[in-house]
């Protein structure tokens, strides 16, 4: 979901720079940085494996 909200971001920053002068600073940055390790967790971690060793130590 985090990969789709990224193209929409820079399809906007696409049709915006013909109106406007734009930078991408470190926020940007930090987003993309962001949305790249949630995309590398999803993939490494198995949700369900989670969930069932949090459930045995309850």
């Amino acid at each position: 979901m985090a990969d789709i909200f990224v193209v929409g971001v820079v399809v906007s920053l696409v049709k915006i720079s013909s109106l406007a002068n734009l930078e991408v600073g470190v926020a940007f940055w930090a987003l993309l940085g962001l949305i790249g390790v949630s995309l590398f967790l999803d993939y490494v971690l198995c949700k369900d494996t989670i969930w069932d060793r949090l459930t045995c130590r309850v």
